[in-house]
């Protein structure tokens, strides 16, 4: 792997500096469809074109968490920008800005999504309360001007994180940062959350996003969920091999998965079924050279091996050698 590395330059370098730092504080960062690298840099957004920076917008508002803000490009071009005071739509050309959505007081937006008719879905938090927002456009988007509903959020608790996602199922998806909670569901045609089964795993998200598939991601404290045609499969920590932080979840052209933690950690995942299958309670160890799998189970109580050319499963005990528990499997060049 190649990595460049692209340095602020003079004009950029003037700006405020955030915690007293010699470079500027990056806050958002988004690929443009042309492979233009788009960023907010401190208060303004800039982009790298032909080797050098250059200032869309000078000023887009202050940040007040490097970990809400949100900037993305959507299917008709559009570029959008989510500060905590204000909701930015750009042209696909960054050359006219529009402002959808502005907050009062001390209320402040949390996360927005698009669903598939291109209505807006936005979160707008207070200090003990918040709401969800739908913005509803006509049909031939003949008015800029949208039909505001708003949907008050009973689950929200103040300073945790909050994420949104429109699934193919035309349902509006929301996870957050606690961990009491699971995912939540808002039904658009009934106007109500939905009473979700409860699974008792994976509670406490960081990111959230729909795949080109339609499965929906999910990254907690070292694990990944994923929501695929009404089922819900968890990848923990051990089984991937991530430490225990909050993680941001990244699709690519290539449909490889990046997965960023908060304290540096950058992981490549292949999750397609060449490279990434589950087990309902295995904890995939090693393979051997003649393809056999091996696996311990959850609780560490029993190692279990899978030859995938004939499909036979095998139960191996370890109590005669006087082992209590399996914690790791290792196979050796003999085998």
């Amino acid at each position: 792997m190649n990595v460049t590395q692209i340095p602020y330059d003079e004009k950029l370098s003037k700006k405020r500096m955030a915690y007293n730092s010699s470079t500027p504080w990056t806050i958002a960062l988004c690929v443009l469809r042309d492979g233009t690298p788009l960023l907010v840099v401190e208060q303004s957004l800039v982009r790298w074109v032909n080797g050098a920076w250059d200032v869309v917008m000078e000023n887009v508002g202050s940040a007040e968490n490097s970990f809400v803000e949100r900037l993305m490009q959507t299917k008709d071009g559009t570029v959008w920008l989510m500060m905590p005071n204000q909701l930015i739509r750009f042209s696909e050309d960054l050359k006219e800005h529009r402002v959808v959505m502005e907050t009062a007081g001390r209320d402040q937006l949390a996360a927005f999504c698009h669903d598939a008719r291109g209505d807006l879905w936005v979160v707008e938090a207070g200090l003990d309360q918040a709401q969800l927002v739908h913005l509803s456009y006509s049909a031939d988007r003949s008015s800029l001007v949208p039909v505001r509903r708003s949907f008050p959020i009973p689950f929200y608790q103040p300073t945790r994180e909050i994420r949104l996602v429109a699934g193919q199922d035309g349902l509006i998806w929301c996870a957050d940062s606690s961990g009491d909670t699971e995912f939540q569901v808002f039904d658009p045609k009934k106007g109500e959350w939905v009473v979700k089964e409860r699974t008792g795993i994976g509670k406490g998200y960081y990111s959230l996003f729909k795949s080109r598939d339609g499965t929906l991601w999910a990254g907690g404290h070292g694990f990944l969920l994923a929501h695929r045609r009404g089922q819900e499969l968890f990848y923990p920590a051990v089984q991937l091999g991530l430490p225990a932080i909050p993680l941001s979840l990244y699709e690519i052209s290539d449909g490889r998965y990046w997965v960023i933690g908060r304290i540096g950690q950058v992981y490549s995942v292949d999750v397609s079924k060449s490279e990434w299958m589950t087990y309902q309670r295995l904890s995939y160890q090693a393979e051997s050279t003649t393809g056999t799998q091996w696996f311990i189970e959850k609780n560490r109580s029993l190692i279990v091996s899978c030859d995938p050319s004939s499909g036979r499963w095998t139960q191996h005990g370890y109590e005669d050698h006087g082992l209590e528990s399996v914690d790791r499997l290792i196979l050796t060049r003999h085998g």
